[in-house]
Formats: C-alpha cells, structure tokens, sequence
C-alpha cells in the first residue's frame, strides 16, 4: 500500500498557465480544476489511512453492480432523454461487462436479442427506439450489440439482421457527393458514415457502388487548420469528427487497397502501415496521467464513470 500511495509523489500538479484574458472556456478549466486538485492531492498522498487507499485501481465490483442495476432495474427515470437512442444504451452497457470479462447468462443474452431486434425496421436498418424511423447511428450501436450477445442460427439475432433491406436502407441515404445522410431527411454527418462503414464490414455487405465517391466526400471534411468536420468545408469540431473520421479514414483505405491489390501486396501495405503508426508522435499526451484521471476523478462511488466531478 505504502509504494503505491508513494508512486507518483514527485508529481509536479500545477494549474493550466493562464494568460491575462479570460473566457469561458478557461474559467470553466479552472474551475474544473480546483474540483479536481483536492482528491489528486488525497490520492497521492502518502499520509492515507487503510480506509482511504491511495492506489489508482478500477473499482470493478461497483461497476458491475452499476451495470447490474441498469440491466436488471431498467435505467433512471433521468435517461427518458435517451429515448431515440436505447441501442446506445443497451450496446453500452453489454460492452462494459464484456470489457470487464463478464459473461451473460442466456435468458439475459435473449432478452437482450428481442430487445434489439423489436427495433429492426420494416425498411432496414435500426431505429432509436420501437416504432421509430431508423438511424445511422442506432444501427451502428445495435448491430455490435448483437455482436456481443447474438450468434449465427435461429433465434441467434445474427442471422435475424436484414442484410438485403439493411444494404436498400444505406443506398436510400447516399448523397450523389458520396456522403451519406444519418436518416431520412435528415442531415450529412460524417458520424454516420463511419456507422455505415462498420455495420457493412460486420455484415459482409460493403461494395464498391457502397464506397463510390466516400473518400472523396471524407477529404472534403478536411479543415483549413487541421482536423475534420462533421461535413464539407466545415468548421473544425474535435468532439463531433476528428475520431471518427479517423476510423473512417482507415476503413476506407483499408477496403478500396484490399479490393485493388493481391494478397502479397496488401500484406505489404500493412507492413507500411504498422512502420509508419510505429512513427507517430505521443508526446502530445501522457497514457499514464490519463489513465489516473479516469481512475481517481472520473469513477463514482456508487459505480459508472462520470465525465468530471462534481457530475
């Protein structure tokens, strides 16, 4: 106990230097970070009782209880917001006890595949929620649900997936651009597309009348200063593009070199993809700092990740 409270007692915690002008932006950092500054310095604190253990350790148990309860109960009266998005919720939750190691019983594991595949829709795809129009996104989250707790054969949920109308469904949205909408008459999200891209490698459903002009769209989301939009010639959003066009960067490449080349020239690309990854710079972050804010700011007592204290 004694050497992991001592760990990291050299650690210089200092505040994010400001420069004279604040804006909301830096005050709410500051703000965060005097919320936070009490518990680093308890956590790193080499004077802790046995009660208060200094290691950075993930409370599994109460995260399991907290995946539990939602499974079992049903979620807070809180979530009603989620309404349109119960396969992100359902996903989300058998991904953490999969991540966890923690295997499902099969009456759960049926639940789970009825639950998902009530919100199939007549036309393809997912939807939100029953008697919902279908959506990218929802399609994305119940697809690798099913992932998780399906398999092949009758009443397996996999082979329930409508491969033929879900393929119709992401054709109906192709934009002649080479994007794609997130739903009926709704908006071009590269978000989105990344779901389609994913859901038809799963599926075995991708072909190049799929792909046809999707890079190009993909380059287009490109910023002036670097990172990528949500969409064309847009303004640069962290949060909305930049992972998941990253991904959907890589799957795209990946797809189109694989079609266009034969085996001993795709297995070179991924020599030269793996070299030049080998090459990237991850001074941009620390993997161990980040690591300890999620375990001692981020965990709450009663189990579940918070985004930041006091939430």
């Amino acid at each position: 106990m004694a050497a992991q409270a001592n760990m990291h007692q050299d650690r210089d915690i200092r505040p994010t230097p400001a420069d004279g002008y604040p804006t909301p932006t830096s005050i709410l950092q500051t703000s965060t970070e005097k919320t936070l500054q009490p518990r680093l310095e308890l956590a790193l604190s080499d004077s802790l009782s046995e009660s208060e253990p200094a290691s950075a350790v993930l409370q599994r148990n109460a995260h399991l209880q907290f995946l539990l309860r939602n499974l079992v109960q049903g979620f807070p009266a809180r979530y009603v917001s989620q309404d349109a998005s119960q396969p992100w919720l359902i996903f989300w939750t058998l991904q953490g006890f999969s991540v966890l190691g923690v295997g499902l019983d099969e009456k759960t594991k049926k639940r789970a595949i009825e639950t998902l595949l009530a919100m199939q829709h007549p036309t393809g795809g997912f939807s939100g929620g029953p008697g919902q129009f279908p959506h990218l996104l929802p399609t994305y989250a119940a697809v690798c649900a099913l992932a998780i707790v399906g398999h092949p054969g009758e009443d397996g949920g996999w082979d329930q997936i409508d491969r033929e109308r879900m393929y119709n469904f992401f054709m109906s949205l192709k934009q002649p651009d080479g994007s794609f909408l997130v739903s009926r008459d709704a908006e071009v999200d590269v978000r989105g597309i990344y779901c389609l891209l994913a859901v038809a490698t799963l599926l075995n459903i991708l072909t190049p009348e799929l792909l046809c002009g999707t890079p190009e769209f993909v380059a287009t989301c490109q910023t002036y200063e670097g990172g990528f939009g949500n969409a064309s010639f847009p303004e640069w959003a962290f949060g909305t593009g930049n992972w998941w066009v990253g991904g959907c960067v890589v799957l795209v490449e990946g797809l189109l070199g694989i079609e266009s080349k034969g085996v001993d020239d795709s297995e070179k690309k991924a020599e030269e993809d793996h070299d030049a990854w080998d090459d990237v710079d991850d001074s941009l972050f620390n993997r161990r700092a980040l690591q300890e804010y999620v375990l001692y700011a981020g965990q709450h007592s009663a189990g579940g990740l918070v985004d930041k204290p006091p939430k």
